[in-house]
């Protein structure tokens, strides 16, 4: 192709908003509010501002609104973030009321933070420190080659030069106090779009005629004179690189005997620390609470306030994770304020005070989410899930019931958090800090007994055998149903199967060249998103899953279900289409690369599965040698005639419950049986 000269962009002139522009809208989710303001587009004085005011407003840590209305709990959520475009830019404010809480309230809420910063209510060190967190940032994410390519693309797309783009952060640095409390008092006042999203039905919804569909015959050997030229040309193939752990991990050990597994920064000077325990919710009821509870207190030396402040100062985040069988907490950022991190970091866990109103909010802010939860589409239908794989009692939903938390005390939370270090856990670091010397540190900072004891006893869930098809639907007033089908396989991670599963998901429903992608969709006009795979357990007491999702229209539906079936019994067969995913999965593992603080967590991964042997390396070489036939082998053995569980979510006046019995028992599940609550 020949360049041509590209016509200049000039954005279109928007009427200005001299007024609130005030709309509502409706659906089956939560409540909450959005107000939007426009600004001038890329490249200007305005969105360099515009960059800075949003982070005084929400860094996630010390911003107006992270200290005055989450930490503070004034809404149940709030934050802000800006989208500086080529033509325009807008920064939105946004938020979730408390239970009882209005809209109105959660919006005069958030336009009070930008009243306070129009009256300078902020502090002179937050403007460097947020300069701080834009540098640190950047060096995070240009770690990774796509942050880097995206630099440059954006940097295009918005028309600035490559020097002025990376000279951002200087023009940034040279923004002060008063320039901000100047261009908030002249941009933000009654110019502004608020969108109330209202729980409730749409009734302006408007439907058009649905057209008739022709199944189309797919192409899938033929190539157009285009392809053949790219495959045609030379490209110079790049060598797989493998995770070693026994040279990639350094291991030693604390003091109480405490793993330390080590990987060295020797790219820049920052850091990321984390105390792993094997325990979550399914070894205590009451241990994820007490976790996120922490987010909201400080130590009877320092406030939840002014700790968070103190962090986010230092350059370093603390971050609280926890799952049902996992929970770690994070500290992360600068190395040159690593001490200093650690003993803060090390205070709260061992010093945490406990604050009554501060749980009594959060245990009335949880009931909230609670209920909410009940009425998002997503949260209901990986309830369905949880419940088709393990059964009505499963670590989905059992949890803490409402009246053993509300009994619950702020003294008993941090009582909790307080034992955690009490139990058996480990180190892993990525940082810049040489071993020995972290080895000191961690063994002065770290505060444990001599003797840690074991975690708590876990509950045990059994995931159901697939022993003939049963469909468990639950009512959800949606346009369309979603769809999934579960055959429950063997137990345990099995090494030799792992490189045709690898292929076999790539060929069959991986991609967009896979057949389920190819047929559902393209050929059959059946759904905009149609996947289909094997799934390998996470653990070794876990089980292999056959899944395949679909989200179509109710008169689709015993259409989509029959296709599902006839491809899972009978996959077409294409050497065309079987040689590019092997090609591709190939490619992907010769590009592949686990580095950083990710080789730490391939390790604690590969550990569930009891694999000491980067993965990648037996796929690469045994791919190229595979052929259909080891495909459908594959099929025939994990996939063909199998029953199904079929887990479906819909509006219970539009689904054909009639048509689904001749797949097997059609049972509803009520959202309180998923939900447990």
């Amino acid at each position: 192709m020949k360049p041509v000269n590209v016509p200049k962009f000039v954005p279109a002139v928007e009427k200005p908003i001299s007024a609130p522009v005030e709309k509502t809208v409706y659906g089956p989710d939560a409540a909450n509010v959005m107000i939007g303001f426009r600004f001038p587009g890329a490249g200007t004085d305005d969105a360099i501002k515009l960059e800075l005011l949003d982070m005084i407003l929400s860094n996630s840590a010390a911003g107006m609104i992270d200290l005055n209305l989450t930490k503070k709990q004034k809404t149940l959520k709030a934050g802000s973030g800006c989208y500086i475009l080529k033509d325009y830019s807008v920064e939105l404010l946004f938020g979730t009321p408390k239970e009882g809480q209005t809209l109105q309230e959660v919006r005069d809420l958030l336009l009070g933070q930008i009243e306070a910063i129009k009256r300078g209510e902020f502090e002179d060190w937050l403007i460097p420190a947020i300069i701080n967190d834009f540098k640190l940032k950047q060096v995070k994410a240009f770690e990774d080659n796509d942050a880097r390519a995206d630099a440059f693309v954006e940097s295009f797309v918005l028309g600035i030069s490559w020097d002025t783009y990376i000279a951002k952060l200087d023009r940034m640095s040279k923004v002060t106090k008063q320039d901000i409390v100047d261009f908030t008092n002249a941009n933000f006042k009654d110019n502004y779009v608020i969108v109330y999203k209202e729980t409730g039905k749409d009734t302006s919804i408007k439907k058009i005629a649905k057209s008739k569909l022709t199944k189309l015959d797919m192409n899938r050997d033929m190539e157009s004179e285009m392809l053949k030229q790219v495959k045609a040309s030379s490209v110079n193939e790049i060598e797989p690189v493998y995770v070693n752990f026994e040279k990639d991990i350094s291991v030693s050990n604390l003091k109480s005997n405490i793993p330390l597994y080590y990987v060295q920064n020797k790219e820049n000077k920052t850091f990321s620390m984390y105390y792993v325990f094997d325990m979550g919710s399914n070894n205590d009821k009451k241990l994820p609470y007490a976790i996120d509870y922490l987010k909201f207190i400080g130590t009877d030396k320092i406030s939840s306030e002014d700790l968070s402040k103190k962090f986010y100062g230092l350059g370093c985040e603390f971050n609280v994770f926890n799952s049902q069988d996992e929970v770690y907490v994070k500290l992360s950022g600068l190395s040159d304020n690593f001490v200093q991190g650690v003993e803060l970091f090390e205070d709260l866990l061992a010093n945490a005070k406990p604050d009554e109103t501060a749980w009594k909010n959060f245990v009335d802010d949880e009931m909230k989410s609670r209920a909410d939860a009940k009425q998002n589409m997503q949260y209901v239908f990986s309830y369905l899930i949880g419940y088709g794989i393990y059964g009505p009692h499963n670590p989905m939903n059992d949890i803490l019931p409402e009246k053993d938390l509300k009994a619950m005390t702020a003294t008993e939370a941090v009582g909790i958090i307080k034992s955690l270090l009490g139990y058996k856990h480990r180190v892993l670091f990525y940082g810049d800090m040489p071993m020995a010397d972290l080895t000191k540190v961690l063994n002065e900072k770290h505060n444990v007994p001599a003797t840690l004891k074991d975690v708590p006893a876990e509950r045990v869930y059994e995931q159901q055998a697939t022993d003939k098809n049963v469909i468990y639907w639950a009512h959800f007033d949606t346009p369309q149903s979603q769809i999934i089908l579960l055959n429950r396989g063997a137990k345990g991670f099995n090494v030799d199967l792992n490189p045709t599963l690898r292929l076999f998901n790539e060929y069959f429903g991986g991609s967009m060249n896979s057949v389920i992608f190819q047929e559902m969709r393209e050929a059959r006009s059946l759904a905009y998103t149609a996947i289909s795979y094997y799934q390998s357990p996470d653990k070794n007491s876990d089980h292999y899953y056959s899944l395949s999702y679909i989200a179509t229209q109710y008169d689709k539906m015993q259409t989509a279900i029959d296709a599902f079936i006839e491809l899972m019994d009978a996959m077409p067969v294409s050497d065309n289409a079987f040689n590019l995913a092997k090609d591709g999965l190939v490619k992907q593992i010769r590009t592949d690369r686990t580095t950083r603080d990710d080789i730490l967590w391939k390790y604690e991964d590969y550990k569930k599965i009891g694999v000491k042997e980067d993965l990648n390396k037996a796929i690469y070489e045994k791919a190229p040698n595979m052929t259909i036939e080891d495909l459908k082998k594959f099929q025939a053995e994990y996939l063909t005639g199998k029953p199904h569980t079929f887990l479906i979510i819909g509006d219970r006046k539009q689904l054909p419950l009639k048509m689904l019995k001749k797949y097997g028992k059609v049972k509803e599940v009520k959202i309180e049986t998923l939900f447990g609550y």
